[in-house]
């Protein structure tokens, strides 16, 4: 529930809640439970449409992080993101054409950190609702990384960066 997400907000030391848009992949999502409480996250939030975090295929990829962190399920977009702003959480999103990257923002301020769909990511209607776009730069040709891979390159450079 939001409730158990924002009391351990106040607890954690890693002040990122993830959001996760239209994840369909159970595994992805078990792997990204797995690697938010490796991390120290609040909690992860996700929405209507995505993937069952609480399924076979993904609480065996979650290795059990699925009972063990707050998790809301089957949220609305917007819903989340007006939450985040009364939550004075920096919405903050992941595209490929976005100038900052991941490196060079401020990790140790209060993140909403959103994920798109792993085939569509976020719309651009849904990007002009997020505070801060990031980039993980990769090397040419390469189009993406892998949902969960992504997640958890960003979430330790987070955990490094907001404890230093």
């Amino acid at each position: 529930s939001l409730t158990s997400i924002e009391t351990r907000l106040r607890t954690v030391r890693l002040s990122i809640v993830i959001f996760l848009k239209a994840i369909n992949n159970p595994s992805n999502l078990g792997a990204i439970l797995r690697t938010a409480e490796a991390a120290g996250a609040a909690g992860v939030i996700v929405s209507k449409d995505s993937a069952d975090a609480f399924s076979p295929k993904s609480l065996r990829a979650s290795m059990g992080a699925a009972f063990r962190l707050p998790i809301l399920e089957n949220a609305d977009f917007v819903d989340v993101l007006l939450w985040a702003k009364n939550a004075n959480l920096t919405s903050t999103a992941t595209t490929a054409s976005a100038a900052n990257s991941y490196v060079e923002i401020d990790w140790k301020i209060p993140r909403l950190l959103v994920f798109g769909s792993e085939a569509h990511g976020l719309n651009d209607s849904e990007m002009e609702l997020i505070d801060e776009a990031i980039s993980i730069p990769m090397e040419n040709k390469v189009e993406s990384l892998n949902l969960a891979v992504s997640a958890g390159v960003i979430l330790f450079e987070a955990k490094q960066n907001a404890n230093d």
